[in-house]
Protein backbone atom coordinates (compact mmCIF):
# COMPACT_ATOMS: atom_id res chain seq x y z
CA UNK A 1 0.00 0.00 0.00
CA UNK A 2 1.45 3.19 -1.33
CA UNK A 3 1.02 5.78 1.85
CA UNK A 4 2.20 8.77 -0.41
CA UNK A 5 2.78 10.29 -3.19
CA UNK A 6 5.40 12.95 -3.76
CA UNK A 7 4.13 16.27 -4.85
CA UNK A 8 7.33 17.94 -5.41
CA UNK A 9 5.50 21.31 -3.53
CA UNK A 10 6.95 23.69 -0.93
CA UNK A 11 4.25 25.69 1.15
CA UNK A 12 5.63 28.72 3.13
CA UNK A 13 2.75 30.52 4.87
CA UNK A 14 2.91 33.72 6.58
CA UNK A 15 -0.05 32.60 8.07
CA UNK A 16 -0.44 29.23 9.16
CA UNK A 17 -4.35 29.04 8.45
CA UNK A 18 -3.64 29.95 4.87
CA UNK A 19 -0.84 27.44 4.24
CA UNK A 20 -3.69 25.02 5.36
CA UNK A 21 -6.00 26.34 3.03
CA UNK A 22 -3.74 26.12 0.29
CA UNK A 23 -2.28 22.22 0.84
CA UNK A 24 -6.15 21.28 1.61
CA UNK A 25 -6.77 22.48 -1.83
CA UNK A 26 -3.61 20.80 -3.34
CA UNK A 27 -5.31 17.58 -2.17
CA UNK A 28 -8.97 18.65 -3.89
CA UNK A 29 -10.64 19.60 -0.45
CA UNK A 30 -12.49 22.58 0.11
CA UNK A 31 -10.66 24.56 3.15
CA UNK A 32 -14.11 24.85 4.77
CA UNK A 33 -14.09 21.28 5.36
CA UNK A 34 -11.07 20.67 7.23
CA UNK A 35 -11.74 21.24 10.74
CA UNK A 36 -8.91 22.87 11.77
CA UNK A 37 -9.64 25.69 9.48
CA UNK A 38 -13.39 25.38 10.89
CA UNK A 39 -12.17 25.74 14.44
CA UNK A 40 -9.76 29.21 13.42
CA UNK A 41 -12.78 30.57 12.36
CA UNK A 42 -15.11 30.35 15.14
CA UNK A 43 -12.23 31.37 16.88
CA UNK A 44 -11.83 33.88 14.83
CA UNK A 45 -7.88 33.17 13.86
CA UNK A 46 -6.33 33.69 10.80
CA UNK A 47 -7.22 34.19 7.03
CA UNK A 48 -10.84 34.72 6.26
CA UNK A 49 -10.91 34.93 2.29
CA UNK A 50 -8.98 32.07 1.00
CA UNK A 51 -9.80 33.72 -2.55
CA UNK A 52 -7.10 36.51 -1.20
CA UNK A 53 -4.28 34.43 -0.25
CA UNK A 54 -1.00 35.47 -2.64
CA UNK A 55 0.02 32.52 -4.39
CA UNK A 56 3.71 32.84 -6.10
CA UNK A 57 5.85 30.50 -8.16
CA UNK A 58 3.73 27.65 -10.08
CA UNK A 59 0.17 27.69 -10.96
CA UNK A 60 -0.83 25.29 -8.11
CA UNK A 61 -4.40 24.46 -10.01
CA UNK A 62 -1.88 22.23 -12.67
CA UNK A 63 -1.34 19.18 -10.51
CA UNK A 64 -4.17 18.30 -7.88
CA UNK A 65 -4.53 15.02 -6.41
CA UNK A 66 -8.08 13.66 -6.87
CA UNK A 67 -7.06 10.87 -5.62
CA UNK A 68 -6.14 12.11 -1.55
CA UNK A 69 -8.07 10.06 0.77
CA UNK A 70 -8.29 11.71 4.19
CA UNK A 71 -7.46 9.88 7.27
CA UNK A 72 -10.93 9.03 9.81
CA UNK A 73 -11.14 11.56 11.91
CA UNK A 74 -10.65 10.42 15.89
CA UNK A 75 -12.75 13.10 18.32
CA UNK A 76 -10.46 14.42 21.13
CA UNK A 77 -12.39 15.40 24.39
CA UNK A 78 -10.82 18.02 26.65
CA UNK A 79 -12.14 18.58 30.57
CA UNK A 80 -10.91 20.66 32.84
CA UNK A 81 -9.40 17.69 34.82
CA UNK A 82 -6.88 17.14 31.11
CA UNK A 83 -5.93 20.72 30.87
CA UNK A 84 -5.39 20.99 34.79
CA UNK A 85 -3.01 17.96 34.33
CA UNK A 86 -1.74 18.92 31.08
CA UNK A 87 -0.56 22.38 32.65
CA UNK A 88 0.92 20.69 36.33
CA UNK A 89 3.14 18.27 33.89
CA UNK A 90 4.37 21.35 31.94
CA UNK A 91 5.18 22.62 35.00
CA UNK A 92 7.54 20.48 36.57
CA UNK A 93 8.83 19.62 33.32
CA UNK A 94 10.15 23.42 33.25
CA UNK A 95 11.07 23.50 36.81
CA UNK A 96 13.32 20.28 36.01
CA UNK A 97 14.83 21.78 32.76
CA UNK A 98 15.60 25.31 34.83
CA UNK A 99 16.89 23.33 38.16
CA UNK A 100 19.48 20.77 35.55
CA UNK A 101 20.42 24.01 33.73
CA UNK A 102 21.25 25.99 37.00
CA UNK A 103 23.16 22.88 39.06
CA UNK A 104 25.43 22.22 35.38
CA UNK A 105 26.20 25.85 35.00
CA UNK A 106 29.67 26.52 36.50
CA UNK A 107 30.02 28.15 39.17
CA UNK A 108 31.35 32.23 38.35
CA UNK A 109 34.55 33.25 40.35
CA UNK A 110 34.89 36.66 41.35
CA UNK A 111 36.66 39.51 39.78
CA UNK A 112 36.79 37.12 36.64
CA UNK A 113 35.27 39.05 33.54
Amino acid sequence: MELGKKQGRLVLPAVPIACEAVCSRLVNIEPNDMPIIKTARQMDFGCKDFDRIEIKGDDLTRNICTDFEPAELIPIRFSLLHVCRSIAKQGVFLTKSAIKKHISKPPQGRGFK
